[in-house]
């Protein structure tokens, strides 16, 4: 028995060899940035990193350095 090829027979070839690449976890996908400096320095406005913040709790001083929020500073940023 020979098997005819078909372009249908190739269509579903390439999307099941698609669908189980997609299947396999790759880290080259991952997205975001380990620190301010990394994500500030990759092009982004100092606003979207903070409002992403590798670090939850940071936030921007009012003299463009990052700072904290800290416990019993009544959700001030606490700049270092």
């Amino acid at each position: 028995m020979k098997f005819k090829f078909t372009l249908s027979a190739l269509v579903l070839a390439v999307m099941l060899l698609a669908y189980l690449g997609s299947l396999i976890p790759s880290s080259s996908r991952k997205e975001g940035f380990q620190t301010f400096a990394s994500c500030h320095g990759g092009g982004f406005s100092k606003e979207f990193c903070l409002q992403n913040p590798a670090m939850p709790g940071q936030c921007l001083c009012q003299n463009g350095a990052v700072g904290s929020f800290q416990p019993g500073f009544n959700g001030q940023c606490v700049c270092h």
